[in-house]
């Protein structure tokens, strides 16, 4: 079941700069809107199923899983000042600041493959913070697999620098890599939360992701966002796809996991999204950039076909 997840994860994951590439001129509006939505779905979901769970007869098998996936039987995990300010940062960082910065650098022109792709940052960034602060040395599949992965990221990202394939921008690799450090942050802190309710975590932390969109919105002084088709379908997949079951297995493979693991599995993402921009918008990438995606898959293969029975990747180093 982990590789299935795993493997829904990144189809789903790759499609969130592609649609960054279709909602036209208005990403932080856009993003504000998603994890608004994104807030107000999962909120009403956790207060109807607390209703109904609180309700079932204790002998029904599904009744204490259903009850611990939306906090009926233990306090809201909101109850705490601590614990919101904690998950609202979490949401800032993973989903906000996150894709916010990235949004902004899409449509701004920078390739929405590339752009994915910059994405191997995180891996490096997880592993050294667990190497250093938890004392935890990643299994040697985590290793292999995530230095496989950056030498075809780098094979990707050094064409479009040079200017021999796809345009690359400074300003854009800085908002890349400063989108994609946010995400590690918030990737590692949701260890911190891994005692509370899924659901109602999901909730608070898009509430703190819209918070980030609407002072970036501000910021950017956006104005006539077009609420057409293309806007309004991107709005609805990214909020039911990305925003909450993309995340809900995101945060499960966490707990579950690592962090470490799911940063990896975010290397099987960049490489989708180069070929389904290629298909939908016409960006192109040379043969180098190509065999840099096929080893990028490759390395993301590598970690997720870790053997189940094995500990997890993370050990404790000796």
């Amino acid at each position: 079941m982990q590789i299935l997840a795993s493997v829904t994860f990144v189809l789903i994951w790759s499609t969130g700069f592609i649609v960054a590439r279709a909602i036209g001129d208005a990403p932080q509006t856009f993003l504000f809107c998603r994890f608004l939505g994104a807030a107000l779905v999962l909120g009403l979901v956790c207060v109807v199923c607390r209703h109904l769970v609180t309700r079932l007869p204790h002998r029904l098998r599904l009744w204490k899983p259903a009850a611990a996936l939306v906090g009926a039987e233990t306090a809201e995990p909101g109850s705490g000042v601590r614990t919101v300010w904690t998950l609202l940062l979490i949401g800032a960082l993973q989903n906000g600041a996150y894709l916010c910065l990235s949004y902004f650098a899409v449509v701004d022109g920078f390739p929405a493959g590339i752009m994915a792709l910059v994405g191997g940052w995180q891996p490096v960034l997880t592993l050294v913070v667990t190497a250093l602060v938890v004392r935890r040395r990643p299994d040697q599949a985590v290793l292999l697999g995530v230095g496989v992965s950056l030498v075809g990221i780098a094979f990707v990202l050094v064409p479009g620098v040079l200017g021999t394939a796809g345009p690359v921008r400074p300003i854009h690799i800085v908002l890349a890599f400063t989108a994609v450090t946010c995400l590690s942050a918030g990737t590692i802190w949701q260890k911190r939360v891994a005692a509370h309710p899924l659901l109602p975590t999901l909730a608070w932390q898009s509430l703190g992701a819209a918070g980030v969109a609407f002072v970036a919105a501000i910021l950017t002084d956006e104005r006539g966002a077009d609420f057409g088709w293309p806007f309004l379908a991107g709005l609805v997949w990214s909020v039911l796809g990305i925003s909450i079951l993309a995340m809900l297995i995101m945060v499960h493979l966490v707990r579950v996991r690592s962090a470490a693991y799911v940063s990896a599995l975010v290397l099987g993402a960049p490489p989708l999204a180069a070929l389904e921009a290629a298909l939908l918008f016409g960006e192109r990438l040379s043969f180098v950039q190509w065999t840099g995606t096929v080893l990028t898959l490759v390395g993301v293969g590598l970690v997720v076909l870790v053997p189940q029975g094995s500990p997890p990747e993370l050990r404790r180093s000796r």
